[in-house]
């Protein structure tokens, strides 16, 4: 259980918060809303938090929903400035029923009837894990407990100043 194991930034592998048990958390962070919208064909939230307080670091994000175009855009900001180098991990976890194809900076999802197209960005480097235990990555877990193996997209990079990342995220029938 950690960070890692959502589909957010993490910075040097930290947690967020401090992990002391399967369900508990301590020293929050702090979450401040810049912006949010919600109409009938676009929807948005800019927000960002300081659970790398410990590092100089705030991390941005900014979701944005174009609802006619079936398209949600994800922008990262990685607010940092320092003579250290931080490492950035970025992971996107991949239901285990779920087939994959990635190419070019394009992970290309479909289940069924659906297709989930992510652009990556590439400012990372990405390696597939499955079912690792340092760190633990790569599983999937339908309740407390239980788990099994499954795919994630794991981007990363290492930096001194501050980065910005999009992820776009185009969802349509598969064909």
């Amino acid at each position: 259980v950690s960070s890692l194991a959502h589909n957010t930034i993490t910075l040097d592998g930290d947690n967020q918060a401090k992990f002391v048990g399967p369900t508990l958390w301590l020293d929050h962070y702090n979450v401040k809303i810049h912006d949010f919208k919600i109409s009938e064909k676009y929807d948005k939230v800019d927000a960002e938090h300081d659970g790398y307080k410990n590092k100089n670091a705030v991390h941005k994000r900014k979701i944005e929903f174009f609802k006619n175009e079936d398209k949600i855009v994800i922008t990262d900001n990685i607010l940092y400035n320092s003579e250290k180098e931080i490492s950035v991990q970025m992971p996107f976890h991949i239901h285990p029923e779920t087939e994959h194809i990635f190419s070019d900076n394009d992970l290309i999802l479909t289940s069924g009837k659906r297709k989930v197209s992510l652009h990556t960005d590439k400012k990372l480097s990405y390696t597939f894990h499955t079912g690792e235990s340092n760190p633990i990555l790569g599983w999937f877990s339908e309740s407390f407990y239980e788990k099994s193996p499954s795919k994630v997209l794991l981007g990363t990079t290492k930096t001194k100043v501050p980065l910005t990342f999009v992820t776009t995220i185009q969802i349509s029938s598969a064909q």
